[in-house]
């Protein structure tokens, strides 16, 4: 988990230490909540920072006849993510329940602190936050990088989690998709240790997190 860049099934787990996929994953899901806790304290992001939201699902498509939604395509039957990226390396991303401007403000003044240069892609609802400066590059138009602006970073990492879903899990529910993110966002926010003191990090902030497996499944 600390050392696989996408992270690692359940399944898998279970194989390599001789326990049930059960088991495994409630080891899993404990320890995405010490991870949840050390972002929490982390504390808000400040300077430059990149925000970008994006959604996390199955693909209409590649789904049996019987699971199609059939209402669309594009973020159909997906769930929606905000990240924040801070320029020196640092990310917050979680689960929303819309991407509408009152719902974006609100994560960014929860995660960013006033003040901080916000650099983002031209979807309006970015526009008229007061307290940060903004400045945004046209996807639409084919303009990706201008000088400093530019939401790179965070999408580099919406592409991680993305392959991890896909590649990983292939599947998880919405109900612990804000503990996938806590774990994704944390190896990210780690990058620059070795897997030991990745490792190190992890179990060390596990001491006393409680989380029951009636609590995770009910």
């Amino acid at each position: 988990m600390a050392s696989n860049r996408k992270g690692i099934a359940s399944t898998q787990l279970a194989r390599e230490v001789g326990v049930t996929q059960k088991i495994a994953w409630f080891m899993l899901s404990r320890l995405r909540a010490a991870m949840g806790m050390l972002n929490d304290k982390a504390g808000p992001l400040d300077g430059e920072v990149e925000t970008d939201e994006t959604y996390i699902g199955d693909k209409e498509a590649n789904k049996h006849a019987n699971k199609k939604l059939r209402a669309g395509r594009g973020p159909v039957g997906k769930a929606p993510v905000a990240g924040l990226r801070s320029r020196r390396g640092k990310i917050k991303a979680v689960p929303v329940t819309s991407v509408n401007r009152r719902t974006l403000h609100h994560f960014i003044r929860s995660k960013a602190i006033e003040g901080a240069t916000l650099y983002t892609d031209e979807a309006l609802v970015y526009d008229d936050l007061a307290g940060y400066s903004h400045e945004s590059v046209n996807h639409g138009h084919g303009e990706y990088v201008r000088d400093k602006v530019h939401t790179n970073g965070m999408e580099s990492f919406w592409a991680i989690v993305k392959r991890s879903y896909v590649g990983i899990f292939h599947h998880f529910s919405w109900k612990h998709l804000h503990r996938h993110m806590h774990e994704s966002s944390l190896r990210w926010n780690m990058m620059g240790l070795t897997n030991a003191q990745r490792m190190d990090v992890i179990l060390g902030s596990s001491a006393g997190i409680r989380l029951s497996y009636q609590r995770l499944v009910q």
